[in-house]
C-alpha cells in the first residue's frame, strides 16, 4: 500500500504543479492594474495562421496619465499584437478597420515585474463582439 501511494504521489505531482503555476499567472493576471492603449491595424489574412488582426500601439493617441510618472512606457509593450478571431468576425472587423473614426484600444493587465497581456479589444468604448452586434 505505501508503494502504489509512493508511485500515485510521483504520477500527480507534476500535475499539482502545473495547476498551482496556472493558478498563479492567473493571480497575476486578475490582480494587476488595467491600461487602455490606443491601437491602429490591419486584417493580414494570414491562412496559415488563422483570422486575427494585426494591431499596432498608437502612443500619440494614448492617454499616458494612467501611468506612473505620466509617462507611457513604450519600452515594456511589444511593437505589433496579433488578436484572434473567428472568420466571420475578422471579415466584419477588416472592413471597419479602413474607418478612421473607430476609437480601437486594447486593454492590457499590466503586472510591475512582467509582459503586458492582453485582456480584450475595445472599439468605441464597447467591447468588440458587442459592438459587432450593433
Amino acid at each position: 500500500m505505501n508503494k502504489r501511494i509512493f508511485i500515485l504521489s510521483l504520477i500527480f505531482f507534476p500535475f499539482f504543479v502545473l495547476l498551482a503555476w496556472i493558478g498563479l499567472l492567473e493571480f497575476r493576471y486578475v490582480s494587476s492594474p488595467r491600461v487602455l492603449i490606443a491601437v491602429s491595424g490591419h486584417d493580414p489574412r494570414d491562412f496559415l495562421s488563422g483570422h486575427y488582426l494585426s494591431l499596432q500601439p498608437d502612443w500619440p493617441h494614448t492617454d499616458c496619465r494612467q501611468f506612473v510618472n505620466g509617462l507611457c512606457p513604450k519600452e515594456r509593450f511589444e511593437k505589433t499584437y496579433r488578436y484572434y478571431m473567428t472568420q466571420s468576425d475578422a471579415r466584419q472587423i477588416e472592413l471597419a478597420l479602413s474607418d478612421s473614426r473607430l476609437d480601437m484600444k486594447l486593454e492590457f493587465a499590466l503586472p510591475e515585474d512582467g509582459s503586458p497581456l492582453i485582456r480584450k479589444l475595445i472599439i468605441n468604448k464597447m467591447d468588440w463582439q458587442e459592438w459587432l452586434k450593433k
